[in-house]
């Protein structure tokens, strides 16, 4: 490189021409410093070493794996102990999130939302003395005082599995059941925290054990939800099938019948099963045979089965339980990783539901029109986008049409409680194109492609895992 090269740079005065030189020479040792002296971006740099920042990115795995990392290195960091018990308890693994936010209260002890998460995790484990402790010590003595009201032994099952035919209403899960020998149907919610009963029910069933008028500020401040004032019960026998699940803690809504729920359902719906139940099993709703399939879940897997593919129609995806009782899934958009899909198997609305954020993410247009309003009747304005690309595992969709979630699927407050974005819904219209299993053993989600289920085997072998399935039959949507 001559000297002719720095011609242009010198052509001023001789002080101006050599801060132009340095300015010029400094820019090109920058260049060549950041374009091989790094392997990654710094900002990537700098969030490999902020456990904190990655969790609330919804890295949450990378985040854990720092945090351990973090732990080891320095025993008092109690930040990364937060968030080790955090994801384990996200991941069911009650004994480990118990241990990690113990140590991370013993460092912290002030710490509300360690203390709240805790509490979570002890109600889990049925230690419900433990946890209305928790709840008094941060001030939410009317949670507490439910818990101290609720039997250690709640949802004892007397039987190991069953098998119900789901009541016609396609692609709603609604199952019959019988409580106090009264045969109701209830709609199988996915993203409800709690079972619950309906007035125009709960009066006439006189049996059931009334609680106390309480603030649900436990679960619902990590649903995203507001607080609310509900009265709660005790349903001391529900019967499934075959299967009789014992002391059921049950919240009492205002709401009468289907009046929260699509109004062409042919039949009257006394309320909704939620994660609380489901989480007591593992979960199989065969949406083409319309049946659910319960079995305890400790059960051994060789009770249970699946049809084995050797077409690639079987995927397995991790899901999520979160501290308010959502399934949360992880998938792509647009081939970014890392974005968090929450599971509701009574959404009315399309396939998927994207939040604003996504929408200001990914700079997706805007679509307006009108529909029928399935939860409440009438038309109303319907907003939706066309997501060029959304990847489920291996399930690629390319050109989806998606609604832009209104205030009710979005509370306010989700993203905040959750510790990080929840991009997108995936409802019934996804989920009816398969076989869905919800294994709370193993924290996975099953889906078997409709193609596969509609042979007449039933929906019970060894399951081999394969996940290469592109596509899905949107043609009801």
């Amino acid at each position: 490189m001559g000297i002719g090269f720095f011609n242009p740079l010198l052509s001023f005065s001789n002080t101006e021409g050599v801060k132009n030189f340095f300015w010029f020479l400094g820019s090109l040792l920058c260049f060549f410093f950041c374009s091989h002296g790094f392997s990654e971006s710094i900002p990537e740099a700098i969030n490999r070493q902020n456990p904190s920042r990655l969790f609330h990115e919804g890295r949450i795995e990378a985040a854990a794996r720092l945090a351990f990392e973090a732990s080891l290195r320095d025993p008092q960091d109690w930040k990364s102990f937060k968030i080790l018990g955090w994801v384990a308890l996200m991941k069911n693994q009650l004994e480990d999130a118990r241990r990690f936010l113990q140590k991370g209260l013993a460092l912290n002890p002030e710490d509300t939302e360690m203390k709240r998460l805790l509490a979570i995790c002890y109600y889990r484990e049925g230690k419900l003395e433990q946890s209305a402790d928790l709840l008094n010590e941060i001030r939410e003595g009317w949670t507490a005082n439910l818990l101290t009201q609720l039997e250690p032994k709640a949802f004892d099952m007397l039987e190991p599995q069953t098998t119900v035919k789901l009541d016609e209403s396609y692609p709603f899960v609604i199952i019959p059941v019988k409580i106090f020998r009264k045969k109701v149907s209830l709609f199988l919610d996915t993203r409800s925290s709690f079972t619950a009963l309906d007035r125009a029910l709960y009066e006439k069933i006189k049996e059931i054990r009334l609680l106390d008028i309480i603030a649900l500020q436990f679960w619902f401040n990590f649903a995203g939800k507001w607080s609310i004032r509900a009265r709660t019960g005790i349903i001391q026998s529900m019967q499934i099938g075959n299967m009789k699940i014992e002391r059921i803690p049950i919240l009492l809504a205002r709401w009468k019948g289907t009046y929260l729920f699509p109004q062409h359902v042919p039949l009257i719906v006394h309320g909704v099963i939620g994660t609380d139940v489901m989480r007591q099993f593992n979960v199989t709703i065969d949406y083409p045979k319309k049946e659910l399939f319960l079995q305890k879940r400790e059960a051994s897997f060789s009770e249970r089965s699946f049809l084995e593919t050797k077409d690639g129609s079987v995927t397995k995806l991790p899901f999520y339980l979160t501290p308010g009782g959502q399934i949360l899934i992880q998938g792509k958009i647009n081939d970014q990783e890392g974005i968090f899909f929450m599971v509701d198997s009574l959404d009315v609305g399309r396939a998927f539901t994207f939040s604003e954020w996504m929408l200001e993410k990914f700079h997706l247009p805007r679509y307006g029109g009108w529909m029928i309003g399935l939860r409440r009747g009438g038309r109303y304005p319907s907003i939706y986008t066309i997501v060029p690309k959304i990847q489920i595992g291996n399930m690629v969709m390319e050109n989806v049409k998606a609604d832009i979630g209104k205030s009710y699927d979005f509370p306010p407050a989700i993203d905040h409680k959750q510790g990080f974005h929840i991009g997108a819904i995936v409802g019934n219209s996804f989920l009816k194109s398969f076989i869905v299993t919800f294994d709370f053993q193993n924290m996975v989600l099953i889906l078997q492609s409709k193609k596969t289920a509609a042979t007449d085997q039933p929906p019970t072998s060894p399951l081999a895992y394969q996940s290469t399935l592109a596509g899905i039959d949107e043609s009801d949507n």
